[in-house]
């Protein structure tokens, strides 16, 4: 069985509209805050901030992803991330195009409620596939 986001819930939405007049960059961050464990999946807490720059809007989703898979694959990615706070390429990027699909959906509602255009038309991620034993970085600390 691979990993696979199931589910999840955004908890929180921020959105703002600042000082710009325009904007020339849409920049995209995703943070991983903590992974925990339950019966079923693991629960992904994270922070998905876009920000219109410079000084033009940001919006920001507070939620958590569910992970799943075997159990033996839920314990590797909870081990890795205990120790290095880090997620293995695999679950980094489930992770990712599962919020950048939720980001599209939201952001959506949430660029009309402050007149931005929403973070829509991301492309798949695929992350690199470093030598055996690197995992994707994360912001948390």
């Amino acid at each position: 069985m691979a990993l696979n986001i199931r589910g999840g819930r955004v908890i929180s939405v921020i959105a703002k509209r600042m000082t710009g007049e325009k904007f020339d960059n849409l920049a995209v961050n995703v943070e991983v805050r903590d992974v925990r464990s339950t019966p079923e999946h693991l629960a992904l807490q994270y922070e998905y901030t876009v920000t219109y720059q410079p000084e033009f809007a940001e919006m920001k989703l507070i939620g958590e992803a569910w992970l799943e898979g075997t159990k033996e694959e839920r314990k590797r990615v909870e081990d890795e991330w205990k120790k290095s706070k880090q997620l293995p390429i695999e679950a980094a990027e489930e992770l990712l195009n599962a919020l950048a699909h939720t980001g599209q959906a939201v952001g959506t509602l949430l660029g009309y409620a402050i007149g931005v255009r929403p973070p829509i038309n991301q492309p798949r991620i695929t992350l690199p596939r470093p030598s055996a034993g690197k995992v994707a970085k994360s912001s948390a600390g």
